[in-house]
């Protein structure tokens, strides 16, 4: 009788546990980013990384800022998933026709291409890791490449010649 009590208090405190990690997660991932927001690994200075808002077809993305040689090379690499609002945004100092590639990719991903005045120039859906070693380009140059969840451009109904919205002045 009195594993019994046990078994079940257990399983009441795991239960519980896993409700507030879901509520917790779900308030992680719906909040409204209001600026750049700096998240810091504990370990080192170096895993700094500048999260800012970037609003597609008026939906709201928290996009890690890639604007280093280093990090563009790595971009999502390496990573096992990434939530439906995330993303991230190359920055270069200035525009060219920059290529992607799904180096050590784990994940299918959409990629943007946007101008200078940060409007949609080329998109490719459906990116999948088998792709690699193909390198992706736009037509034109692109001062900003944008990389989030596989679907994305499908469900928001983006296309060539969108603005995206976004304020690097931070």
């Amino acid at each position: 009788m009195m594993q019994r009590i046990e078994v079940k208090v257990l399983l009441l405190f795991v239960l519980v546990f896993i409700t507030l990690v879901a509520y917790a997660s779900v308030r992680l991932f719906t909040e409204e980013v209001n600026g750049p927001i700096v998240v810091t690994n504990n370990l080192t200075a170096n895993d700094e990384k500048i999260i800012i808002p970037v609003v597609l077809d008026e939906r709201e993305f928290a996009m890690e800022v890639s604007d280093t040689q280093e990090t563009q090379q790595k971009g999502l690499s390496g990573r096992g998933s990434l939530c439906e609002i995330c993303g991230m945004i190359f920055v270069f100092e200035k525009p060219s026709k920059y290529g992607i590639w799904m180096k050590d990719m784990l994940l299918s991903i959409d990629v943007l291409w946007l101008n200078e005045n940060k409007y949609i120039i080329h998109i490719v859906e459906n990116m999948q890791p088998r792709s690699y070693p193909k390198s992706y380009y736009p037509p034109s140059d692109a001062k900003y490449i944008i990389e989030v969840p596989n679907g994305t451009v499908y469900d928001l109904g983006l296309k060539v010649g969108d603005p995206v919205n976004f304020d690097l002045s931070d």
